[in-house]
């Protein structure tokens, strides 16, 4: 196994990294939920978010891959922060490298790896984005972009000190869910996917219910539940909540609404008050053209909710 070259400024990368306070935080969910979106969107079941201190490479998130952390003299990560450059091995077993890595011959025996450096205001790299697969591929231009997209984001969320988690409801707030939202669309429209938006509204009665209502909460919860990993769940008014579905089409937005209006697969005791509620959605596809965006999504699909009392399903792509 062939080591990589330390940092040039070892002391001050170090320095940099304790001064976030960030190391041996734990897991949180807005690390969580970049890292499922890198796994899912670029077709690799590993995905990691590693931090390295003089002597261990930690997870801060890790999709796939059941540690908390390695030595840094083992961890493939550890080239990518060394180096500070992306680093793609479509092959490990063809690079010397990495030929007889513990974490190539043994373990999860990683046979593609793709790392991009998180680099601090300061210039120093403090850790790496990184997915991995158990088969040799290619890495494509576009996914390389994309990967460098995701590092930027968390790299932001690094030294962010405002959560973008809304209180009331655990859910993303509008800033959180416009940001990363934002980017799968732009990661779905790199990989040639389908991305559609789902905006939805809970009434009783004539009245609407307030998401920060314990109903509209526990919705929140089943919604959380029932996306798949890439899919994204915020709150983006004071009355309406939004879905960001990633890779999923039409046809598949519909059958998620059908769920939310009571189907078996969102059975919970809670959903009995849930579903005495009625729930005004409008799912919204991406166009295909570059000006596209979730923010002018989200405006469309609150002019079709104003003009209608039922749920719409687009059923022709919209601009």
């Amino acid at each position: 196994m062939q080591a990589s070259r330390p940092h040039a400024n070892e002391q001050l990368r170090l320095a940099t990294l304790y001064a976030l306070d960030i190391l041996d935080s734990g897991e949180e969910e807005r690390f969580d939920q970049y890292a499922r979106i890198a796994s899912s969107l670029l077709g690799l079941p590993i995905a990691l978010i590693s931090l390295a201190d003089a002597e261990r490479q930690c997870f801060k998130s890790h999709i796939g891959l059941n540690l908390s952390e390695t030595p840094r003299g083992s961890g493939i990560c550890t080239h990518t922060i060394d180096s500070g450059e992306l680093t793609v091995v479509e092959d490990t077993l063809a690079d010397r490298r990495f030929a007889d890595n513990p974490m190539v011959t043994g373990g999860p025996r990683i046979r593609f790896y793709a790392g991009c450096p998180l680099i601090a205001e300061n210039g120093t790299v403090i850790g790496s984005l990184c997915v991995a697969g158990k088969k040799p591929r290619k890495f494509s231009a576009d996914e390389r972009q994309s990967l460098i997209d995701l590092a930027d984001l968390v790299e932001r969320e690094l030294t962010n000190t405002a959560m973008r988690e809304d209180p009331n409801t655990g859910l993303l707030n509008r800033d959180g869910f416009l940001t990363l939202a934002e980017q799968a669309l732009q990661i779905c429209r790199r990989q040639k996917l389908p991305f559609t938006l789902v905006r939805l509204r809970l009434h009783e009665g004539d009245c609407v219910v307030r998401p920060d209502g314990a109903p509209a909460t526990r919705l929140a919860a089943m919604l959380q539940a029932s996306v798949g990993p890439a899919d994204l769940v915020g709150k983006v008014s004071i009355r309406d909540l939004a879905i960001a579905l990633c890779d999923k089409n039409l046809q598949q937005a519909s059958s998620l609404l059908n769920a939310i209006s009571g189907n078996e697969r969102l059975s919970h005791p809670d959903m009995q008050a849930i579903c005495s509620h009625g729930v005004h959605a409008v799912a919204i596809p991406y166009s295909g053209e570059a000006t596209c965006d979730v923010t002018g999504m989200l405006q469309q699909a609150f002019r079709r909710m104003r003009n209608s009392s039922t749920n719409i399903v687009e059923s022709t792509r919209t601009g």
